[in-house]
């Protein structure tokens, strides 16, 4: 008898899932799902200061400070229960959500709102690599009443109505220095502009570019994900 061990990525930089398969004529397999998933936490609500992240009760990141993002940090597979509380204040749940963590994925899990409105949102990432000599990236909106917006590269419309609280797809650019605007939907009133976006490492890496803050007090956060 004789078998095939294959690993699939499933959209993780790192983690992996495997088929075993049996090479006979009817084919015969079966899936080795990963017992572990990855999450980031990023704090992008205003007013908040520095939070907590526990998962079903157990601390995962402590004192992310506003406009903070963390690295990627490893979790079994499965459903379960992630608490936001401030760090001044432990104990005291501000936001909470209930990710899948399916098997070998990565997640972000993005805290934002104005104090008493606050909420975690949980976005799926795909850090697959992209085509050669190109970096690959997605635009979260969690700016508290910005509303919509439209991204634009270099001046040229990218991403169209992306809503408050929403990702765009992924999309590429080559490794290059960009300037990116934000303006209200639909109009040419720019909120926001981020005059030298730097992909020029970027070469096959994948980018999520947060707009955070109020209106008024705007910021781009750009981390990289793979």
């Amino acid at each position: 008898i004789t078998y095939s061990f294959v690993a699939y990525s499933t959209g993780s930089g790192t983690l992996v899932n495997a088929a075993l398969l049996l090479m006979d004529t009817t084919g015969n397999g079966a899936l080795a799902n990963s017992l572990l998933s990855e999450f980031k936490l990023a704090q992008a609500a205003p007013l908040t200061g520095s939070v907590n992240a526990l998962v079903n009760g157990t601390v995962a990141f402590s004192n992310v400070p506003y406009q903070g993002v963390t690295s990627y940090g490893l979790q079994t597979s499965g459903a379960k229960t992630v608490t936001i509380e401030a760090s001044a204040t432990p104990g005291a749940v501000i936001a909470a959500a209930q990710p899948a963590f399916s098997p070998g994925t990565d997640r972000s899990i993005v805290v934002t709102g104005l104090p008493g409105a606050q909420t975690a949102l949980v976005f799926t990432d795909n850090n697959i690599p992209g085509s050669v000599g190109n970096a690959r990236m997605r635009v979260i909106n969690v700016a508290p009443g910005l509303g919509a917006v439209d991204v634009l590269v270099n001046f040229a419309t990218k991403v169209s109505n992306l809503a408050t609280n929403a990702a765009s797809s992924y999309f590429e650019l080559p490794a290059d220095t960009y300037t990116i605007n934000f303006d209200l939907a639909g109009t040419t009133t720019v909120v926001l502009s981020l005059p030298n976006v730097d992909l020029t490492a970027g070469a096959g890496r994948t980018y999520t570019l947060y707009v955070m803050g109020t209106p008024g007090t705007l910021a781009g956060i750009l981390t990289r994900d793979d």
